[in-house]
């Protein structure tokens, strides 16, 4: 499961949080991101396309060099589904997401610059699929729900006050029902940029 191996990432990292060296800058930050978002698929429907352009905006605080708790908005890429055993049918889906994770670091290097972190959480997302047959649009479902977020990556500190990361976060899905279609497992990898206020 997923999920599982990135809570053993995020514990394993907790553990290794020992030494002189530190990583995170303490105090508040903010930043955002750019890169690719892909969402799974759906029980009863597949997806055409394979992602494209999702980011996000965050806002977090670094109590000490190694724990940290952030709040982030999450937007992922349309995409299509073809609903599966009525090939006639498919949607549109878009997502959003809030989310509050607790952040660990674990320093790489001396002097503090480069880093690994992890993160564990939860995220309140909201779904909306339109209904579509052909060109005509039929309807239209949405759902939200509260998942499970996580996240791994790596920061790179080239000021005091500014830090570029890669980050690969993941949240997780909800089954649907008769009355919605449900909300995807979803994967957004960002290259991000922060401004450190300490």
């Amino acid at each position: 499961m997923k999920f599982n191996k990135i809570t053993m990432l995020v514990l394993a990292s907790s553990l290794c949080l020992t030494g002189s060296v530190y990583a995170a800058t303490k105090g508040a930050y903010v930043g955002g991101g750019l890169g690719y978002s892909s969402l799974e698929d759906f029980s009863d429907a597949t997806k055409t396309n394979n992602g494209g352009l999702g980011g996000l905006l965050f806002a977090g605080y670094n109590f000490n060099h190694y724990v940290g708790l952030e709040a982030s908005y999450r937007i992922y890429d349309e995409t299509s589904y073809e609903v599966d055993n009525f090939n006639f049918l498919n949607f549109d889906y878009n997502l959003k997401a809030v989310a509050l994770v607790a952040k660990g670091y674990v320093p790489i290097t001396d002097d503090g610059k480069f880093d690994f972190f992890g993160s564990l959480g939860f995220a309140m997302v909201y779904g909306k699929g339109k209904v579509m047959l052909d060109n005509y649009k039929l309807g239209s479902s949405s759902n939200d729900a509260i998942v499970a977020a996580a996240s791994i990556g790596a920061s790179y500190a080239i000021t005091p006050k500014t830090v570029v990361s890669l980050e690969s976060s993941f949240m997780g899905g909800k089954d649907g029902d008769d009355n919605d279609i449900g909300i995807p497992q979803s994967t957004l990898t960002t290259l991000n940029l922060s401004y450190h206020f300490a």
